[in-house]
């Protein structure tokens, strides 16, 4: 089956489920970055979506789709790795609070020397 309005070809041993693009799955990201209100986090260099085929649903028969994303915060290189590590945190709660997120595996990067803010989440 494949799902015109959202360009994710799903296998027909799995369900039929709704798939968003990746687009819309990052501003959902960044939302829920914004959300988490973690000073430390400057911004996202990079957002991967990872559509997984998990083990067979026993109702149906079928394999479920599972989406899970791979996010790089970037932070300030100033801050301790115990802050880095509870922004991390922090911010992967807020992503897993998005509906079909299944699973976040974040990566945190240093701030490039001079710069204020990154790609991503610009703050006023």
């Amino acid at each position: 089956a494949y799902e015109q309005d959202n360009l994710v070809s799903i296998p027909s041993n799995v369900e039929n489920v709704k798939t968003r693009p990746q687009f819309q799955i990052e501003k959902d990201i960044e939302n829920a970055l914004m959300e988490a209100n973690q000073k430390e986090i400057k911004g996202i260099s990079h957002c991967l979506v990872h559509f997984n085929v998990s083990k067979v649903n026993e109702e149906t028969g079928k394999r479920m789709l599972r989406q899970t994303v791979e996010v790089n915060l970037v932070m300030e290189k100033t801050i301790t790795l115990a802050e880095a590590e509870e922004a991390a945190r922090i911010a992967r709660e807020h992503i897993l609070t998005i509906p079909d997120i299944h699973d976040v595996d974040i990566h945190v990067e240093v701030l490039p020397e001079g710069v204020k803010q990154y790609k991503r989440l610009q703050r006023d």
